[in-house]
Formats: C-alpha cells, structure tokens, sequence
C-alpha cells in the first residue's frame, strides 16, 4: 500500500491561523457602529456628555422603610393588680421623656400590697432574730429541737413572700411605697411614644390588664423589605443613605424568610426617628464601576450600547459589563474608562442611528 503526502504552503498555513484567531478575538470585543455628527447637531439634540472617571457605586433602587418596633419591642402598661384608671396626662404619638407622668391611676389593691409588704418585712425580721436566738438557745438544751424546726418553717415561709413580693415590686414605682392613700402618679418608665390607649379615664381594669402601647425609644427602628435580588448588597453592619439627606441608617438584621412578594425583611438603625414615618434607603451596588444616568444605556436587538464621543461624531459601542438600577446605571467595561458617554438626548440619538441602519 502507498502513501501520498500531502503539501500545505506554510503561508497559507499561517493565513489561516491569523484568520481564525481574529475571528475569534471578534467574537469577544463589543460590536461598534461610527456615527458621524457634528457638534453643532449634537447640541441641537440635547445631547450631554460624561467623562468616565473615578469609579464608584450605583444606587440600584430606593426603597420605603417605616420606622416601628420588632415584634416583643412594644411594651405594654400594665398592673399586677385591679384598678380604675382615672386620666391620661400623655397624647397618643408625642414624645414622652422618661419619668414624665403618663396617667393618674387609683387602685386599693395597690395600697393594700404595700401595707402589707411592710408588716411582712416587719414579721420577716422578727422571726429571723427568733430563730437566731432559739439556735442558741438548742445549743444549751433549753430550747427542744421541735420548737427549733417548726420556727424554721415559719421564717422559710415569710422569707419566701419577702421573694414573691420584690419581684412584684419591680413592676411599681418605688415612690408608690411611701403613698398614704390609693391615688397613684404613673411615669413613663423610659423615653417614647404612647402608641395605643386602650382603656379609658373611669374604667376598671383588672391586674395584668393593658392599659397602653408604649414604644421605647431605644427599640425604635427601620423596617424594610428588600427584594431577594438585591439581597446580596447588602451585609449587617453597612451604613445606607436615607434619600435627599445627609443621614444614613445601619443594616441591623437581615431575615433569612421571604413574604408573598419574594421580598426578606431587614431591619434598620437610625438616629431621630419617629413612629410611623416612612423614609426612602438608597440600596448601593456591591461593586465599583462608573455610575452614570440610566438614559445613558439604549437597548437595541436584545443588546444595550452607549454612545461614546469620538472626533468625528459618536461610536455606537455594545456594553459588555454593566448593572442596571431604577436609580442609575453602573458601567463595568475596562474599555470605558476616560471615556466620553452620551446621558441624555439618547433617545434621539438611537433613532438616527437606526434610520442609518435601514438606508
């Protein structure tokens, strides 16, 4: 069997390779159209420019936050015993400073704890010293051990009460110890709002009732849902902007379940607030690039290109990299940078382009 060889001209060999790999190159560089127009047309059209200079974020969206309490952040007035409440010294959504008097309360129930607080207290003490002496008394014989046993229950039983009523104690007043009647002056126990009234001046309440809403300043935050694709922006601990302010707010939490409308709930620290209002949080790009206007991009056969000034008029060019906001648009392509853009009138543009196109 014979073998026949093959010859390849060497220069068309590397022709060919030349060929293959600028194919290949243009298959990876943006497409780009010249547009010749002079400046004079340019200004007729309201076109205006911007250099591509330093990189920075992009705002992606602004979205509404309402300033609330977490759930377990509201608290409620209360009393561990019945009542009738007499008047409301605070308005519903004021501010109250700590200590200032919220409402005029009277409850004989009250006056009666304290009362008989103090006989126990007074009680508790004696039979302390009882048995104290009575131990001394056991060491000699002269007390029997039963006698010795049975003051030990009495005093381990008052002792016990002396426990149950201090913790009751941590939910009244202490001025309210030294009250000589069963009228009583209840105070903010810190700085907030009365959100809620829920009983009335003349109406009993019963012990552990909920006589208002109250919201502590201190638990007082931002509340805002936050679509899963923007989710990854953020991370706990990064400072927001609140829109047309110099403030900015604290990514506290970030929920990890979404609603009906695939959207997580984040919560928000921010100096001032107030209950109810709603502010607008600027969420940022993660990355860098060059923010520009949004109208700056034009989208065309399923692509989306920027005008890019040239001597000669405009370059059409495709955009490779880029993140798109409802705020603004942030450029990534390295090829951009320094680069003159078209960010407004491109709309008119586009359609002279197109009109080329179709000649």
């Amino acid at each position: 069997m014979k073998f026949c060889c093959l010859y390849i001209n060497p220069l068309l060999a590397v022709s060919l390779l030349l060929a293959s790999t600028q194919t290949s190159l243009a298959e990876n560089m943006p497409v780009t159209t010249q547009l010749t127009i002079s400046n004079e047309q340019l200004d007729n059209l309201g076109v205006r420019f911007q250099t591509l200079g330093k990189q920075d974020q992009v705002v992606l969206a602004s979205l509404p936050a309402i300033s609330t309490v977490a759930p377990g952040q509201a608290e409620n007035i209360s009393l561990p015993f019945e009542g009738r409440l007499e008047e409301w010294q605070a308005t519903t959504g004021n501010f109250i400073a700590e200590k200032e008097p919220l409402a005029l309360l009277h409850s004989h129930d009250v006056l009666d704890f304290f009362q008989s607080n103090q006989r126990l207290q007074q009680q508790a003490s004696l039979c302390n010293q009882r048995l104290s002496d009575m131990r001394e008394r056991n060491k000699s014989g002269l007390t029997s051990r039963l006698d010795l046993q049975e003051q030990q229950l009495q005093c381990q039983q008052l002792n016990d009460q002396k426990k149950l009523n201090a913790q009751i104690l941590k939910h009244l007043p202490a001025q309210w110890q030294n009250a000589s009647d069963a009228d009583y002056a209840l105070q903010a126990p810190e700085s907030g709002w009365l959100i809620t009234i829920k009983h009335q001046p003349g109406e009993h309440f019963m012990a552990g009732d909920s006589l208002a809403e109250f919201w502590p300043e201190s638990a007082l935050r931002l509340r805002l849902w936050v679509p899963q694709h923007l989710l990854h922006n953020l991370s706990i601990g990064q400072h927001l902007n609140i829109s047309a302010t110099q403030q900015q707010t604290t990514v506290q939490s970030i929920g990890s379940v979404q609603n009906a409308a695939a959207q997580t709930e984040v919560w928000l620290k921010a100096d001032n607030l107030i209950p109810g209002s709603s502010l607008i949080i600027d969420i940022p790009s993660k990355v860098s690039g060059w923010p520009t206007e949004a109208a700056a991009r034009v989208r065309h056969n399923d692509k989306s290109w920027v005008f890019i000034r040239t001597p000669d008029g405009l370059q059409v060019t495709e955009l490779q990299q880029f993140i798109a906001g409802n705020r603004g648009l942030l450029l990534q392509d390295m090829a951009l940078e320094n680069r003159e853009i078209a960010i407004s009138g491109t709309a008119a543009l586009k359609a002279l382009w197109q009109s080329m196109e179709s000649e």
